[in-house]
């Protein structure tokens, strides 16, 4: 069924972790309508359709050649982004994605030279610039109630996406860690409220020599008809004034249909264990409360 003229038709193609979030903000809005999912793992799709009673494209090449579809929301791992986005622009429709944009600057621009050529438009997270909290800010300093801005410092504090995320195996691979995928937001923020980037320095290390996380998820093979317990184990803290600190360590394990979908399960681990030694000595009370 068309949608009407005032309505805007809404596909997505990734069903992973976040496509909820996108499912249920497609619902909170009277002029969008999501159409369809779809997803390379069919197996996903049905799964989120069958969620939250939407329709199931069957095919990433259904969805893009549904009529029905305005805008396409990526919603797929960094390193697909630049090549699912050009390919729904070559569908003939808008698309919304996921951060990153893309993991190189060329596909970056040849994805808004693609929307141009075509008189279509190109949307990327984040969004979080238009709440309340950093448009009261742009008010304020466009009303000069700081005077002008000199500086501005942003922080990111976490220990990492494998303590939350079901499968965080991607968040590891190229395109993404924190730069690519919580950079964006405090990026987002300094851009809109002190203007375009003209020079950029950079430093990185690597916090952790070696993370562990395992957490078994539901196996994806042919024929699997009973999804497994999600669980995660704790490792214990150990805190003593000058001596060596264990942190919480989690593992995941993974089963997935391998990449030939042959059925066959492919298992990946990613193990982390992250030791570090403390130098600052703790007062009697810290070191009394920790114990």
């Amino acid at each position: 069924m068309a949608a009407p003229r005032n309505v805007t038709g809404v596909g997505i193609i990734g069903c992973g972790n976040i496509s909820t979030a996108y499912v249920n903000g497609c619902r909170a809005f009277a002029h969008l309508r999501l159409v369809a999912v779809a997803d390379a793992r069919p197996e996903a799709a049905q799964a989120k359709a069958a969620e939250h009673g939407l329709a199931c494209a069957g095919s990433v090449e259904e969805l893009l050649a549904n009529p029905d579809i305005d805008v396409v929301v990526n919603l797929t791992v960094p390193d697909a982004h630049a090549a699912v986005s050009l390919a729904i622009l070559a569908a003939g429709k808008h698309v919304y994605s996921e951060k990153p944009l893309a993991i190189e600057r060329a596909d970056g621009r040849a994805i808004l030279d693609a929307a141009a050529a075509r008189g279509l438009r190109v949307g990327c997270a984040p969004d979080t610039f238009l709440g309340g909290g950093l448009q009261t800010c742009r008010q304020l300093i466009d009303d000069g109630a700081i005077g002008q801005p000199l500086a501005a410092v942003a922080f990111m504090l976490g220990h990492g996406p494998e303590s939350w995320h079901p499968n965080p195996a991607f968040f590891y691979r190229r395109g993404a860690g924190p730069l690519f995928d919580m950079g964006p937001y405090y990026l987002t923020a300094l851009i809109h409220l002190l203007g375009p980037v003209e020079r950029v320095a950079a430093m990185a290390r690597a916090s952790f020599a070696e993370r562990v996380a395992e957490r078994e998820v539901p196996r994806l093979h042919a024929g699997a008809g009973e999804n497994e317990i999600a669980k995660a184990r704790k490792a214990g803290h150990r805190f003593r004034a000058g001596a060596e600190r264990e942190t919480e360590t989690r593992h995941f394990r993974e089963a997935a249909r391998d990449e030939r979908g042959a059925g066959a399960v492919a298992e990946s681990a990613c193990r982390v264990r992250c030791r570090t030694r403390s130098r600052a000595r703790s007062s009697p009370r810290r070191r009394s409360r920790h114990r």
